[in-house]
């Protein structure tokens, strides 16, 4: 009821309790979407962490995790023949040659060695005949050839200078003037080199298996294949690094979960401070 005396104020009121409703509903709305956004950056951070740790250990989990040194050849194949190897390769180390102002690194490497270690790609094939051979694609650039496969070099590689086709080049960077060359097994065999043959292996079954674990059966194998613990050797990048990715990044997502359950008790508290706020009204 209004009395003649007074003024009436209920449009004026219901503007104003309008318009503070209004206001309300965009401060809500506008700390909603702060709070909505914040939350969204934060799993994208995580999800990005994620896949980048993803990545970091599969390409750890992916490496050699063990070799021996100073084998003969039918050592290396009496423990390929084990059957305990998910994948393996050899090199054999026959020596350095000069060539003008550089050095040359000649060694047989086999294609799965290539592949386990990751050694980059090669342009062409891998070298098969005696005559053949694999070279870094610097090695071209530093002596102003045209680095195409198939063209000829003439090489002096221990047993006297002889010409070689390039069957295959290996694209990796190099700015030093030491150079590597692989040679096909069948070389190696003919040139009657006795060098000790490499092996490096991942063992069969050891994915998700603990480092510490792995690293036993690794060392029993060894032991009952009777090769000496002074010829064996371990990845330090795999057992160093494995452990450290598999157990990191608890702490991103513990702070992930935090914050969205702070987002949400902000959020819970600014509905219950606007419905309070107009019953009192």
């Amino acid at each position: 009821m209004t009395w003649s005396f007074e003024n009436d104020t209920s449009i004026v009121e219901k503007k104003l309790a309008g318009r503070s409703m209004k206001a309300d509903r965009r401060r809500s709305v506008f700390i909603i979407l702060t709070i909505a956004l914040a939350v969204c950056l934060m799993g994208s951070l995580c999800f990005l962490y994620s896949a980048r740790q993803m990545k970091t250990l599969d390409g750890i989990l992916g490496q050699y995790q063990a070799g021996c040194s100073g084998l003969t050849r039918e050592e290396a194949v009496r423990l390929v023949d084990a059957g305990k190897f998910e994948k393996w390769g050899c090199t054999v180390e026959t020596g350095t040659a000069r060539h003008e102002d550089s050095v040359l690194n000649v060694s047989y490497v086999s294609p799965e060695m290539i592949d386990l270690m990751g050694y980059g790609e090669i342009t062409g094939a891998y070298p098969q005949k005696e005559n053949e051979l694999c070279v870094e694609r610097s090695f071209f650039r530093y002596f102003g050839l045209s680095g195409e496969v198939g063209q000829t070099v003439d090489l002096d590689l221990g047993t006297g200078e002889k010409t070689y086709t390039v069957t295959g080049i290996l694209e990796t960077e190099n700015d030093s003037r030491i150079f590597t060359v692989w040679i096909p097994e069948a070389a190696v065999e003919a040139d009657g080199h006795n060098a000790p043959c490499e092996l490096r292996f991942r063992f069969a079954g050891s994915q998700g298996m603990e480092p510490a674990r792995l690293r036993a059966d690794i060392e029993q194998f060894f032991s009952e294949m009777g090769i000496p613990e002074d010829r064996t050797f371990y990845s330090s990048n795999y057992f160093g690094m494995v452990d450290l990715y598999l157990g990191n990044g608890m702490e991103v997502y513990a702070a992930a979960l935090l914050i969205a359950v702070v987002c949400a008790i902000v959020i819970y508290n600014i509905f219950y401070i606007s419905v309070m706020g107009k019953m009192r009204e």
